[in-house]
């Protein structure tokens, strides 16, 4: 068994790895990667609006709600023992935010990639 091992290995140093590798896939369009800004607050009810000249569409959008035993959580957020549904809708200049007190926020971070 050590023999064929060894044999095995041989043949790969001989050969090299390079007949093993699958071909490489297409390498896209180049492109811009967008710009990236950040707003952050504080919770200050359940339901929030938060206003901003950089939430645009069409652009990525992800909120994310802070609090101290926890760095951070991505909305939508249900929580089954609270029965509390944390989430958020995205209008042109501003975003809503729902049951951000009652999940237990104290802070929120938008992330918005334009494109």
């Amino acid at each position: 068994m050590k023999r064929l091992l060894i044999l095995g290995f041989l043949c790969l140093a001989v050969c090299g790895c390079e007949n093993f590798k699958g071909d490489k896939g297409d390498t896209g369009l180049p492109g811009d990667t967008g710009e990236i800004c950040i707003v952050s607050g504080v919770i200050t009810g359940d339901f929030m609006n938060v206003f901003s000249g950089d939430i645009t569409l069409p652009a990525s959008i992800s909120v994310y709600l802070k609090d101290p035993s926890v760095s951070q959580i991505e909305l939508p957020y249900f929580l089954p023992g609270l029965g509390v549904n944390a989430y958020y809708l995205i209008f042109p200049g501003k975003v809503q935010i729902f049951n951000a007190q009652l999940a237990g926020a104290t802070s929120y971070e938008i992330y918005i990639v334009k494109e």
